[in-house]
């Protein structure tokens, strides 16, 4: 399902956590950039290669007060939180969404007026928790679309047997392919981080021991390879990539169980049920994975 198909409530909270989401990441690159500048820079004897120690010097300040500024900035914009609930006003208005398509309670009432006004009336209900800050940034958009779009009212109009395809295919096996490409990249990048995390550490380690035994050197790099593998460890853990890998892969494959309930579905209760227990599956990870990132 195209993301223009779904009601603009879901569109610009998706678009806001999505902006966010790369605000804040890159606000984190930047600093550990900035950690890993102030330790190449405290790595070299300044004395010994150049007369004066007043440009090394103000070099290190520039960098602390870049620094102190992202750390502000962090603080005070808070763009992690900021994409934390407006993913989780998106993945809300996307349960909704579906289970008004599919005619799932509260929308299973014949009177479609009616249907689509308590549809209404539950995106409104989410946006009424919004804090005003959210609420002003899902407001920034040029263009503003239908809240509820008409591939969402020919949905509701297929029948029992189209409207099984349809959630089969838009929603089912759409978020278990994406649980599931998700799982393996997180899974990669895991591994790649651990092991260029410990081979820093390694390498410390026998610098450690080289400079011991050598002579005066102008270079005196173990604090910029430690700094290095803890700003490995340091970006890792901050995309959770382990943690994502696992319970990416188990929602993967839940759904994937989900999937083949299909072929035994014959009527609108079935189907309700159904659906409820896909949503139900997805709405768990997510509210999981939200009680993750605000722990961190």
């Amino acid at each position: 399902m195209k993301t223009e198909q779904y009601p603009e409530t879901y569109v610009a909270a998706d678009e806001t956590a999505a902006r966010a989401q790369v605000v804040h990441f890159r606000l984190l690159k930047t600093e550990l950039v900035l950690l890993f500048g102030t330790a190449a820079a405290g790595s070299i004897a300044w004395g010994l290669v150049l007369e004066s120690k007043t440009l090394p010097a103000v070099a290190t300040a520039l960098i602390f007060i870049l620094l102190i500024a992202l750390g502000v900035i962090r603080y005070a914009r808070r763009y992690d939180r900021l994409w934390f609930r407006s993913r989780a006003i998106a993945e809300s208005a996307k349960v909704e969404t579906w289970r008004f398509m599919m005619r799932n309670r509260p929308y299973s009432i014949t009177d479609e007026t009616q249907a689509e006004r308590v549809f209404l009336d539950q995106l409104q209900s989410l946006l009424s928790g919004v804090i005003p800050e959210t609420g002003f940034h899902m407001a920034v958009r040029p263009q503003m679309g239908p809240e509820i779009t008409d591939f969402m009212r020919s949905v509701r109009r297929q029948s029992i047997s189209e409207r099984v395809a349809t959630y089969k295919n838009e929603r089912v096996r759409d978020q278990r392919d994406w649980y599931g490409r998700k799982a393996e990249w997180n899974a990669h990048r895991e591994g790649i981080w651990f092991f260029l995390t410990f081979g820093a550490q390694v390498l410390a380690a026998g610098l450690a021991v080289w400079i011991i035994t050598a002579p005066v050197t102008v270079l005196n790099p173990v604090g910029v390879i430690t700094t290095l593998a803890a700003s490995g460890g340091s970006w890792s853990n901050a995309r959770s990539h382990r943690e994502l890998a696992e319970s990416y892969a188990m929602v993967s494959r839940e759904l994937g169980i989900l999937e083949e309930k299909a072929r035994h579905i014959s009527t609108e209760d079935q189907l309700a049920s159904w659906v409820e227990e896909v949503e139900h599956s997805i709405s768990r990870e997510h509210t999981m994975w939200v009680r993750r990132r605000a722990a961190s």
